[in-house]
């Protein structure tokens, strides 16, 4: 028998694995109450945007609650991510394998990508960004042996997996243009791109079988196509998060990026105030900072290019990189479109140029030391608002009106509840003439008045909107709990 051992590769994987698996997402955002509400009550599976993700979960978790082992449905959600961020580092190291990246720096590249903020964040929580990713790299794997071994068949298999990406997420979409791209570019022949595109019938062939069983639908072109674009377009014009906002699309855009790597959020802020020990690692990063920005400049041989006949897959996942780059900035700076970027700068300057080791162990260092402390660790350990509190007071209240702040409330009630509250309106999503209309006949109770938040991309967002004071009304604070940011307190409004 083959004596299994541990090489620096696994042991490094090893370190990041047990960074996710135990320090998940306790401050969850709406769409992962919205999916593990799916999940949970096998309700809205196949939704168009990520098709089977939903799906797939569902499928993964049904046995373990069958046996009544495992019943926390967003954890188990978390802990899949985990795991599928583990795998996606695997195949990415066997790419790098064939490329011919020598061990250490082939190690640096894991925990590089592994500590980078967007990817942990999102392999600690409920979204559906990082399954996609695994079936992308391994259609970037297969391309590359088809570009070593000139074999069609890793063409075909190739194909097949981007195919599957995209059926996770369509984002992908992106992905498998980019090697379609590269095949015609490697084979110069229609025959190539028949290998590599037929595969792709899965995807009209998936999302037509999901019309026909589960939407009940007649399968016309007219219903699939709208079925299939539906996040993009809502009776045939393309819905606002998919356009121009000016400076604020900018804003976002360049947050987003630095995000790619390090967390960049209002938190630090209140983290710092709230224990002065945090000023203990924004010192250590300052210091890394400082020295890694005076090494780029400074040393010689940061970037040393590699002798090798890889250009095209470089090129091509530049490609890919530029394209989804893009495809965030039109949706609004939209960071969870970026989640594949750090995989994406790995496979075109990996590839391209050898990059001082030193340089990396510091930038790695910075990267833990920073993400963990000012991201991954408060993010697990506080409860920013607590809000849980203020749906249990609503489902014990159900005879009354409330208006709440957030849209969180409503995911996180279907959640627990397994359908949508009846009697709640969100603020920002009615318009004051109702609210007031309510008012003329009963109380309303509400969490806006002076509920605690930080500068964060939602009130940039909400910047113009009507703001409800209830001057003219009586105010009786009913419910009050707390969180990282401070005090929410639930006032019921009568009129006078």
């Amino acid at each position: 028998m083959r004596k299994f051992t541990f090489t620096r590769e696994s042991i490094a994987l090893g370190i990041i694995f047990i960074f996710y698996i135990l320090f998940p997402n306790n401050n969850s955002s709406l769409d992962a109450f919205g999916y593990a509400g799916y999940v949970e009550y096998n309700k809205y599976l196949f939704k168009p945007h990520h098709l089977l993700s939903h799906a797939f979960l569902y499928g993964l978790i049904a046995p373990f609650k069958a046996m009544g082992w495992f019943t926390d449905t967003i954890l188990f959600g978390k802990v899949i991510n985990s795991i599928f961020q583990i795998i996606n580092l695997i195949v990415f190291n066997r790419i790098l394998i064939l490329l011919n990246i020598p061990t250490k720096q082939r190690i640096l590249f894991l925990l590089t990508i592994g500590f980078s903020f967007n990817l942990w964040q999102y392999g600690v929580e409920n979204e559906v960004y990082i399954i996609p990713i695994t079936f992308s790299l391994l259609g970037s794997f297969y391309f590359l042996k088809s570009l070593i071994n000139k074999n069609y068949f890793f063409v075909v298999i190739s194909g097949l997996f981007t195919a599957f990406s995209c059926l996770f997420h369509q984002l992908h979409f992106f992905w498998w243009l980019g090697l379609l791209i590269g095949v015609f570019l490697h084979n110069k022949n229609i025959k190539s791109l028949i290998f590599y595109t037929t595969p792709a019938l899965v995807v009209p062939l998936g999302y037509a079988f999901v019309l026909i069983f589960y939407q009940n639908q007649e399968l016309t072109i007219s219903n699939l196509y709208y079925f299939m674009m539906h996040d993009f377009y809502q009776e045939g014009i393309a819905k606002v998060s998919y356009s121009w906002h000016g400076w604020k699309s900018i804003l976002f855009q360049s947050v987003s990026t630095i995000r790619i790597f390090l967390e960049a959020h209002p938190n630090i802020f209140v983290l710092l105030k709230t224990n002065w020990l945090y000023f203990v690692p924004l010192l250590i990063s300052l210091v890394i900072g400082i020295q890694l920005i005076w090494q780029f400049f400074k040393k010689e041989k940061m970037f040393e290019k590699r002798e090798n006949n890889r250009e095209l897959f470089a090129n091509i996942h530049l490609f890919i990189l530029i394209a989804v780059y893009l495809f965030a900035f039109y949706s609004y700076g939209n960071v969870e479109f970026m989640v594949a970027l750090p995989f994406l700068i790995f496979l075109f300057i990996g590839v391209k140029f050898h990059i001082n080791q030193q340089f990396l162990k510091q930038f790695i260092l910075l990267l833990f030391v920073w993400n963990f402390s000012f991201g991954i660790f408060p993010d697990y350990y506080y409860r920013y608002y607590d809000d849980q509190k203020l749906v249990d007071y609503i489902i014990k209240n159900d005879d009354k009106t409330f208006l709440v702040k957030s849209y969180e409330i409503q995911n996180k009630y279907f959640y627990k509840k397994g359908v949508n509250p009846i009697n709640v309106l969100y603020f920002g999503k009615v318009s004051k003439d109702s609210i007031l209309s309510i008012l003329e006949h009963k109380a309303i109770y509400t969490d806006i008045i002076d509920k605690p938040e930080v500068f964060n991309r939602a009130k940039i967002h909400a910047m113009g909107s009507e703001v409800f004071t209830f001057e003219e009304y009586t105010k009786e604070n009913v419910y009050s709990y707390k969180g990282l940011y401070g005090t929410s307190r639930v006032y019921k409004i009568l009129k006078n």
